[in-house]
């Protein structure tokens, strides 16, 4: 509640209780009140649930809040530890068992971390962290001053590996305790590998100032020792410049991270950005990273991608909108590589669908518009708070626009607009603007303000917003839209602003009215027909049902797997900062009973059908032809449109609703080769040469090597992890090299190997110079004599060493040797 009082509902939210109400007596005692403040629920075991406190005392239940049980974090002596407060909790992925803690140093301490350096999630602290095995019963120590840990678990791996990031110890002044060190250990840090920090490959980092671990993908940024840093910086987290490294960890051998080649096109990266750099997505081959604009208020950064295989960082999306309510990029749950974005895009009346050719430029323009704002209000006396007119104004500068990939980010289009006879007759009325479209630059398509997808329900999501040429700032131009192919193609299905979420593997799919939230409406048969039932009972629907409390959705809430048909809707006011949650229910609209057939689609008796995010761009091609996504055809097991039964009775699980094969490349398996980007984010759009950047020269190809033929670049790279076979072909293109052929090519053949003698006879002669100057003199039994001269200039040098290893000596401590 709003004073920290944790409740607790065992009848899916019909009826609350005080949690206070099921703990022991005994143990409540120790600690009298407190305040909830997390709740972590096992995934390897979903009844299992810890609730962390202010204080000393966490609560854990393993049968889902029916029981409860007091987990004390203690050091120390074993009748009287000193019992630490458990500051975050993280359970294994598969051992029901295990989970790691951390407790934080007490505020004020000098351990508490540096001051003065804030991560997005509030101040940076040094936790201890301990480890459990028996569920709670027993702790033990596993390292101090960590700045980050999770469990990094593999298939067929270790179970007990863990990455770690901790603040290395100050021992002198050439060592800055601000910086981080990242470690991995499959014993529990009984021994363990250094993966950044001292001890490492030559070449690899000795310490980073900010670390993101994602997966097997660790991004790190570290002082640029160029720019002046030195690898140091202050305690307080002034770090000077700093540069982005990236490396993959697979868990057998120490990633070799590789310092992040932005393009040619991009400037220099400031180190707020990187200090700001989202990890989006990580695949096996591949990551995707969001870095923010070089100025802060600026809404919008940029996405790239990186891969192992490659040096240069590749542009993916330019102008990604990030708004204060958070990044507007989504996963669509279920469909690999498969991603929902929004662009704001400075609108100067260019295409808005243009990528930027340089990526400082819309922030110069928006920079030069504030300054010629900024004079305009001077001149006029009129206020620069930026509110009223001139606050629509400037927001109306920005076109917040909705775009897709269904190719891990490797090509983007705009969300197509659905078509006039799809959806209700006032959802699917197109603004003024969409009539020009034959005119327009900016065609009309689709844009959302909020989406939702789920692993349980595959290719199904429901959307809010407009179609128009951008999304509207007004809510009340908002509708729900609905996509069955993974946003491929959309159906208007309600009007009005929602919001929305799916129930029970896609059975029920909900929206709950922003402005009259005293009803739900709901749709049993996959979005074809839509109907509505009152939100709660007594006096929440009271509230609701009067208007006079201006009551207001808040949220919207289903279990995170999307399999139960339960949820709740968080109803609240502008009047006041508390809020009212009503329990909402749909298994009693499914009237058919469970799913019959789900492991035989192709009967005609069966509520499932097989399906494939191709299928919608394979009715687009004329010829009807097989479309691939990522070099395979993926198809999944989801229940039928109109079928009223109960998927969640039959309890698949991910792996039963999807099946892939291989298949023949095409164009959209490629990615642009470094040098080469998508000009624009449409449909089939190429990749062409960035501005200033030098194409291949063949000629000066073939005149660095004796082959007869050099591979010249198309403009385009396989796709990391793409699995294609055969098919469309966009692989560097042979070209000859008559010069390196014939009696010219044998001549130039013959002289790069006389060159590479020359070079290694010099190599020679010059280690036998080395040789000869250190030679004392005659050995026994030896011929081999040198001149006196050259004898005594070899012990002047010995002896000029020693003199040098003396003075070395004087700066030593007493008792010890170099």
């Amino acid at each position: 509640t709003e004073a920290g009082s944790p409740h607790l509902s065992i009848d899916g939210g019909s009826s609350w209780k005080e949690l206070v109400k099921f703990l022991p007596a005994e143990a409540l005692k120790e600690v009298g009140t407190f305040r909830a403040e997390q709740l972590r629920t096992s995934h390897a075991a979903p009844q299992r649930v810890v609730v962390l406190t202010n204080t000393t005392i966490a609560w854990m239940s393993s049968d889902s809040g029916e029981k409860w049980q007091a987990v004390k974090l203690g050091a120390g002596d074993v009748k009287k530890p000193r019992l630490k407060r458990v500051a975050w909790w993280k359970w294994h992925p598969s051992e029901k068992d295990w989970a790691l803690a951390g407790v934080l140093p007490p505020r004020g301490s000098s351990s508490a971390g540096p001051a003065g350096v804030v991560t997005s999630g509030g101040q940076r602290h040094r936790s201890t962290v301990f480890y459990t095995q028996d569920a709670g019963k027993t702790w033990k120590a596993l390292s101090t001053d960590v700045e980050q840990c999770q469990w990094a678990v593999k298939p067929g791996g270790d179970k007990r590996r863990i990455l770690l990031a901790r603040y290395q110890i100050a021992t002198g002044s050439s060592r800055d305790s601000s910086l981080l060190e990242v470690l991995a250990s499959n014993d529990f840090m009984v021994t363990h590998t250094t993966l950044i920090g001292d001890g490492v490959a030559a070449g690899n980092l000795v310490a980073a100032a900010r670390v993101h671990i994602h997966g097997d993908f660790i991004a790190a940024a570290a002082p640029d020792a160029s720019s002046g840093g030195g690898g140091g910086g202050g305690s307080g987290g002034n770090f000077g410049r700093l540069q982005l490294w990236l490396g993959m960890d697979d868990g057998q051998k120490t990633p070799q991270f590789q310092a992040a080649e932005w393009p040619a096109n991009m400037g220099p990266v400031r180190s707020r950005q990187l200090k700001h750099l989202q990890v989006l997505y990580t695949a096996e081959h591949m990551t995707l990273l969001f870095v923010p604009a070089a100025e802060g208020e600026l809404p919008w950064g940029h996405v790239f991608r990186f891969s192992p295989t490659t040096q240069e960082l590749e542009p993916l999306l330019t102008d990604v909108h990030h708004p204060s309510s958070g990044l507007a990029w989504q996963a669509i749950a279920g469909i690999e590589g498969a991603f929902v974005a929004n662009r704001a895009v400075l609108d100067q009346g260019q295409n808005l669908d243009r990528a930027e050719r340089r990526f400082n430029a819309q922030a110069e323009a928006a920079s030069e518009d504030r300054a010629e704002d900024a004079d305009s209000d001077e001149a006029t006396g009129a206020s620069g708070s930026g509110e009223g007119a001139g606050g629509e104004a400037e927001n109306e500068r920005y076109a917040v626009r909705t775009y897709i990939s269904v190719n891990m980010g490797l090509a983007w289009q705009p969300l197509r607009a659905p078509l006039p006879s799809e959806g209700s007759a006032a959802a699917r009325a197109l603004p003024a603007e969409c009539s020009k479209q034959g005119v327009s630059k900016n065609p009309c398509s689709l844009h959302l303000t909020r989406w939702t997808s789920a692993s349980a329900a595959p290719g199904i999501i429901l959307g809010v917003g407009n179609v128009g040429v951008r999304l509207s700032e007004n809510p009340e131009h908002h509708s729900v839209f609905l996509s069955r192919d993974a946003g491929l193609t959309w159906k208007a299905v309600l009007e009005g602003p929602h919001m929305v979420t799916i129930l029970g593997h896609g059975d029920a799919l909900v929206a709950v009215p922003l402005r009259t939230p005293n009803k739900i409406f709901y749709s049993a048969d996959g979005g074809v027909t839509w109907a509505s039932t009152p939100l709660g009972s007594g006096d929440s629907a009271a509230a609701a049902e009067d208007g006079k409390s201006a009551a207001a959705v808040r949220g919207l809430f289903t279990h995170p797997s999307h399999t139960d048909l339960r949820g709740f809707v968080a109803l609240g006011s502008d009047v006041s900062p508390s809020m009212t949650v009503t329990p909402l229910s749909l298994a009693g609209t499914l009237t058919a009973g469970s799913c019959k057939l789900p492991d035989d689609s192709s009967n005609v008796g069966s509520d499932f059908e097989r399906w494939s995010p191709a299928d919608a761009l394979e009715d687009a091609h004329t010829s009807k032809r097989p479309v691939c996504l990522l070099g395979a055809r993926t198809q999944y097991v989801r229940r039928k449109v109109g079928r009223l039964c109960r998927t969640g009775d039959v309890k698949p699980t991910p792996s039963d609703l999807r099946n892939d094969a291989p298949c023949e490349c095409t164009a959209a398996d490629w990615a642009c080769d470094v040098g080469f980007h998508r000009a624009s984010y449409t449909p089939k759009a190429t990749c062409d040469p960035l501005d200033g950047i030098a194409q291949p020269n063949v000629s000066a190809l073939c005149a660095a090597t004796t082959e007869g033929h050099v591979l010249v670049t198309r403009g385009y790279v396989k796709s990391p992890g793409n699995r294609c076979s055969g098919g469309v072909d966009l692989s560097p293109r042979p070209e000859p090299c008559p010069g390196n052929t014939g009696l010219s090519g044998a001549l130039k053949g013959l002289f790069e190997r006389f060159k590479s003698i020359r070079i290694t006879l010099c190599i020679v002669s010059i280690i036998g110079l080395i040789v000869l100057y250190h030679f004392k003199g005659p050995r026994p039994g030896g011929t081999c004599m040198m001149s006196a001269k050259l004898r005594r200039f070899g012990n002047h040098a010995k002896q000029d060493e020693f003199i040098e290893d003396d003075e070395e000596r004087e700066f030593l401590l007493p008792g010890r040797n170099s």
